[in-house]
């Protein structure tokens, strides 16, 4: 910990820089504006907290920029040619639409104009709610609930619109290097200093990100250097006993003449294991993890920009009794020791009066996972998991300038990926050898066709080719949006994808069962998994005064062909399995409703409930001689809420709430007689978080903080204990009640 303040403390001193010629400040009644930018045909810039920009003489004098802000009006000026004060003022638009989103179609544009819904996590989202990693955070969103897969190891996964882990597309900076393997615990393992925001896009977007996004894409944005400067943060909380400890920072130097630049992130936890029912077994698992993450930028020339990033992560994570011996020394242990390690390299030009854009990008994450899985101190439950993603593509996007007045006009984004993906997971002990090399190629093509102000139509194809079932296969895409009024917006999407049959995250995690390992195996004759999705959005907004209310109303269905079903079965040697087969169809069905209301910069209030049916064609047998009809580990409903209020300048509250439904989960043999399907009831976690804000010099803003996490202690009653339990039946909030303090400092 005293590491990491030290760190923080070099990070903050890299990152502070001044200078100044012109100076432009963009204002609204209630003074400056933070965060506001300012564009101009070569630069893009972030103003500080109170609506400031220092620009150059020489580089700026004179010229065309567009000034805008999250929640405020465009407006475009002419910079004057002579060193100044310079004061714009622009008025309040609907905070809700405002907001730059890049995934719907891989450039940047508002989220009013987006085609697809987009929802978006933001970095004060996630403060306001006391996230310290992107998996505590992302639950707010609509149609999205993270779970608890295991009492050993704390294995999680993001299900969305009613669908497993497997069926997201988890992309880092727009790129598909976040595996299948890294969903089981990377979501955990990215702390929330290295996040700009997170995009999520409910429903198929197989076209742009290839044919594994059925149930969604949740794009992670790290943060970029755009202004210098410096933040960190500390944050302790107490777990009945067990202590959780964060720290977090983020350092940025852009040179003057904004042609370079360069961003550290970086973050560190260190969480005790806690045993809810003191029977010498966890129910949440040691962590500690050390993430950091470089962003750098060079432009060599005013239109173009080369673009470098790295990260690493190592995690150690441990579960089950006697944690201070060796994992073969004790009764039960789940330990994992991780890396990863991944960066990305790009170049990006404008070209022909910015009607066209092209990049060309190579990245690439390799994940490192030395493991043990045993019980009753098994000398043979250690193993091996390595995965590397390699990703390289070009990308082409050409639009008419008449899209952008708001008349007619089309945006054309084209472009081709290779990825390849190899995977090997080694447990001698239990006979398990996997090495599984995946190569993809794929090309699409996607159109924006706006017809008129209110109608705006998308088509797009991807056709794919892999190694695994050596043919092309086709996905396409439909949208309309349409906007009947000015307060209306309806949204209808169409989107194919598949699966092919590989070993996913899900399959490489070992479950312990009554002491004894269950495996999960691929069936033989296993076919690719087809699907198609619709979804509808209607959302309205008005807005009266210093008011905003948004409501969004969204209907989802989603067919599933050859749906991969997980069906109860033993090896030769009597091991229990979990085969992977194709059932014959499935299908999920279901709808959100959103509320959100600001008012002035004082209130928000973010509202989600989402309830959905899932349904298979045919039964499906989860254990010997028991079926279910419908998805396990499913809730009929669940939905968040977030109340953030500021009493004044230093002081703002706020609270969260995540309520999850009822749900059927499967209850191995073990601890209890036999198999059984047992019923969960429905669980609230509610938190509460105050703030105290102090203004320093040069922009510096310090916060202390105070608050409880789990406020009600809501967590699962009737836990499996000792040996013989069944380490997968796991369900409602991640964490107990947590008392927790932090301070913050900075000027990002």
């Amino acid at each position: 910990m005293f590491r990491f303040i030290f760190l923080l403390a070099f990070l903050f001193h890299f990152g502070v820089g001044t200078g100044q010629e012109i100076m432009v400040q963009v204002i609204s009644q209630e003074g400056g504006i933070p965060n506001a930018r300012l564009e101009t045909a070569e630069e893009k810039l972030v103003s500080d907290l109170e609506g400031k920009f220092v620009l150059p003489l020489a580089k700026f004098a004179g010229k065309s920029a567009k000034i805008w802000a999250i929640g405020y009006e465009e407006k475009q000026i002419v910079l004057p040619d002579s060193a100044g004060v310079v004061e714009i003022e622009i008025s309040p638009v609907s905070v809700f639409f405002s907001e730059v989103v890049v995934t719907g179609s891989k450039e940047e544009e508002s989220k009013k104009e987006s085609i697809v819904r987009i929802s978006t996590i933001n970095q004060t989202q996630l403060q306001s709610v006391g996230a310290q990693s992107i998996s505590e955070g992302i639950s707010f969103q609509p149609g999205l609930r993270m779970e608890n897969n295991c009492q050993n190891c704390g294995f999680s996964q993001l299900r969305m619109n009613g669908l497993g882990g497997g069926y997201n597309q988890f992309l880092m900076n727009g790129r598909p290097v976040f595996s299948s393997l890294n969903s089981i615990y990377g979501l955990e393992q990215i702390p929330v200093s290295w996040v700009e925001r997170v995009e999520v896009i409910r429903g198929g977007g197989s076209v742009l990100y290839g044919a594994n996004a059925i149930a969604g894409i949740v794009n992670i944005i790290t943060r970029d250097p755009i202004n210098s400067g410096a933040s960190g943060q500390v944050s302790v909380g107490y777990m009945d006993g067990s202590w959780d400890q964060y720290a977090g920072g983020t350092g940025a130097w852009v040179a003057k003449n904004n042609k370079a630049g360069v961003s550290v992130s970086a973050g560190q936890r260190y969480r005790e294991n806690y045993d809810r029912d003191k029977d010498g077994f966890s129910d949440i698992p040691i962590l500690k993890g050390l993430a950091l993450d470089v962003n750098g930028f060079y432009r060599p020339g005013k239109k173009s920009r080369l673009g470098v990033k790295f990260r690493i992560m190592d995690e150690f994570r441990r579960g089950g009794d006697q944690l201070d011996r060796l994992p073969e020394e004790t009764q039960i242990a789940e330990q994992l020791k991780s890396k990863v390690y991944g960066g990305e390299l790009s170049y990006e030009a404008y070209l022909k009066n910015d009607a066209h854009k092209m990049e060309a990008f190579f990245a690439t994450q390799h994940t490192i996972m030395n493991n043990y899985y045993g019980a009753e101190m098994d000398p043979d439950g250690y193993g091996k998991t390595r995965d590397e993603n390699y990703v390289s593509g070009f990308r082409h996007r050409w639009k008419s300038k008449r899209i952008e007045s708001d008349s007619k006009g089309v945006a054309v984004v084209s472009g081709a990926e290779m990825i390849r993906n190899v995977m090997s997971d080694n447990k001698p002990g239990y006979g398990v050898h996997v090495f599984q090399p995946i190569n993809q190629f794929g090309v699409y093509t996607q159109l924006d066709w706006l017809l008129s102000p209110k109608f705006k139509l998308n088509a797009g194809a991807r056709l794919n080719y892999d190694n695994v079932l050596f043919k092309p296969l086709v996905t396409p895409r439909l949208g309309m949006k349409y906007s009947p009024f000015k307060f209306a917006e309806i949204r209808l999407n169409y989107a194919n994808g598949y699966r092919i049959p590989q070993v996913f995250s899900e399959d490489v995690h070992v479950e312990l069962v009554s002491g004894e390992i269950q495996l999960i195996r691929l069936g033989d004759d296993l076919k690719h998994e087809l699907s198609h999705g619709l979804n509808l959005d209607i959302s309205f907004d008005f807005e009266k005064g210093k008011s905003d209310i948004e409501i969004v109303l969204n209907g989802f269905y989603n067919q599933l062909q050859n749906v991969f079903v997980l069906e109860f079965t033993q090896d030769a040697l009597g091991q229990n399995i979990l085969e992977k087969r194709n059932g014959q169809r499935a299908e999920v069905a279901g709808g959100s409703f959103e509320f959100n209301y600001s008012w002035k910069d004082q209130l928000f209030t973010m509202f989600t409930f989402s309830a959905q049916s899932t349904r298979y064609s045919e039964p499906v047998e989860w254990a010997e001689g028991q079926y279910v009809s419908g998805f396990l580990r499913t809730p009929d409903y669940y939905g968040s809420l977030v109340v953030s209020y500021a009493i004044n300048k230093k002081i703002d509250v706020n609270s969260s709430a995540i309520l999850t439904g009822p749900m059927y989960l499967p209850h191995y043999a073990g601890y209890i007689a036999e198999d059984k399907l047992e019923r969960s009831e429905t669980m609230v976690d509610w938190g509460f978080k105050i703030n105290y804000n102090f203004y320093l010099k040069n922009n510096v803003k310090l916060t202390l903080n105070g608050g409880v996490k789990n406020i009600l202690d809501t967590f699962q009653p009737d836990l499996d204990k000792g040996v013989h339990r069944d380490a997968s039946y796991t369900y409602g909030p991640v964490r107990a009640r947590t008392f927790f303090i932090g301070i913050q400092i900075g000027n990002l």
